[in-house]
Parts: structure tokens; C-alpha cells; sequence
């Protein structure tokens, strides 16, 4: 599987990482686990008791030099509150996908091959064999407008939200490159949304960092979701919310 590095690169990964995902059902809610390739190769039949050899003579010492905790992804709050911890520790931040939080097995069966190919990536990187990335960011954003056309309204309203907190950090770190990169990934989702979304005003208050600012993505991505369910009366109630906050800054 080809991990999809948001902060951090695939050809030299950095031996930490968070792993986020987002729900089926709550786009808001992000699920998350921690990888760590260990820097020294641990040989665990040097602390078992011979008794207890025989049993443990399959086990791969490699198996413990990458891991992630917990193993399967846990709730962690937003997508912000990872940002936040990922730049304070300066790791490499994964998007796993949208995953259905009751399916266990499957869930630990996907952080088991994520911790495969990090874990994979990372030795390759410190011994000097890098993948070769065929895809520059140009090919990527061909790529990703593909994929978003097979999306449907609420799929596309998942990779905004997350567009939404790269924005946020981007500014956070005065990024303006970044800032760009991000700004055209937007333009090129909102050609394939509906025009009622006013992508234009998300895109807009998502780079004001007051409270005002905040409060109004919020209520434009709710918005957004009220209207790919067809909820209008829900609409103009969120329309009101969003007139007052504008009249009265």
C-alpha cells in the first residue's frame, strides 16, 4: 500500500508518525494511533526465560522494532488537535483513510500493514535505498482530481474539512508555499461541488485565525452537510447564525 504522507515524506520518513482517520458517520471526529520504528533492533530471546523459548522461537525480533500504539485507532477529537500535537513533536502525519470504527479486526489488520510499509519506508531511507516517487505535485493533484469525481457530495465534504486543517497549519507555521498548494487543491474540489456550498466563503474564513474566523467554517462546513442531505430548513437556520457572527464583527 502507498501511504499518504500529508506532513513529513515517503522517502524519508522520520521513525514517528500519527496515523489519523475519519468516520463514516462523523466527518468531524478523527480516529488516530502512533507508529514508532525503533532505532535499534531488539532481540527478545535474550530476556525470555529458556522456559518460555520454545514457545516464543517464531517470534521476529523485527516485529517489535515497529509498532503502533495503541493498535487499533482510537477517537482523539479533531482534525486541528492532531495538527497541534504532530507540530509539537515534529512528526510525519498519515491520512488512513475513512473507516468504520466497529470493524476491530479490519482495523488492526490495516494499522498492522500501515506499521509494514512505515517501518518499510524508513529502513530503505537510512540505508540510502529512497523509493523513487515517480508522482511530482503536479501529477498529484491530477491524481486527486480523479479520485474526487468518484467521490459523491459528503466524500468530497471529508477531503475539504481535511483541506480546512492543513490551511490552519500552513498558517500556523507561515507557510505561504504550503498555503498555495492548499488553496489550488480547494479550487480544483469546489468545480466539482455545487455552487450553493460557497466554497469561496469557506475557503475565505478558513485562513481568518480569529474566533470569528473559526466559527464561520464551522458553520459553512455544517452548512454544507445540511445540504448534501437536503435539509433546507436546517439551511436557513445555519444561514441566520452565519448572517449574525457577520453583522456583528
Amino acid at each position: 500500500m502507498l501511504l499518504e504522507f500529508e506532513i513529513g515524506e515517503l522517502k524519508k520518513p522520520k521513525g514517528h508518525a500519527m496515523v489519523y482517520f475519519r468516520l463514516e458517520n462523523e466527518p468531524n471526529e478523527v480516529l488516530a494511533a502512533y507508529i514508532v520504528v525503533l532505532p535499534i533492533t531488539l532481540d527478545f530471546s535474550k530476556y525470555i526465560p529458556p522456559f518460555l523459548a520454545s514457545q516464543l522461537s517464531e517470534f521476529n525480533s523485527k516485529d517489535a522494532s515497529a509498532f503502533s500504539l495503541p493498535p487499533v485507532p482510537e477517537k482523539i477529537g479533531t482534525y486541528e488537535k492532531v495538527l497541534q500535537i504532530v507540530k509539537h513533536r515534529n512528526d510525519d502525519l498519515i491520512f488512513g483513510g475513512t473507516i468504520n470504527e466497529n470493524a476491530v479486526s479490519e482495523l488492526m489488520e490495516l494499522m498492522t500493514n500501515i506499521v509494514k510499509e512505515y517501518s518499510s519506508c524508513y529502513e530503505n531511507a537510512l540505508h540510502g535505498n529512497q523509493m523513487q516517487i515517480t508522482n511530482e505535485k503536479d501529477e498529484q493533484l491530477n491524481v486527486n482530481n480523479v479520485l474526487y469525481t468518484l467521490m459523491n457530495d459528503k466524500d468530497k465534504l471529508g477531503e475539504l474539512s481535511k483541506m480546512i486543517g492543513k490551511i490552519r497549519f500552513a498558517l500556523q507555521i507561515n507557510d505561504n508555499s504550503l498555503l498555495k498548494e492548499i488553496e489550488q487543491e480547494m479550487e480544483n474540489l469546489s468545480e466539482l461541488l455545487p455552487q450553493s456550498f460557497n466554497i469561496k466563503e469557506i475557503v475565505k474564513s478558513s485562513k481568518d485565525k480569529s474566533e470569528k474566523g473559526t466559527s464561520l467554517t464551522r458553520l459553512y462546513i455544517d452548512r454544507c452537510y445540511k445540504l448534501a442531505d437536503g435539509l433546507t430548513q436546517d439551511v436557513e437556520i445555519i444561514d441566520k447564525k452565519i448572517k449574525d457572527i457577520q453583522e456583528n464583527n
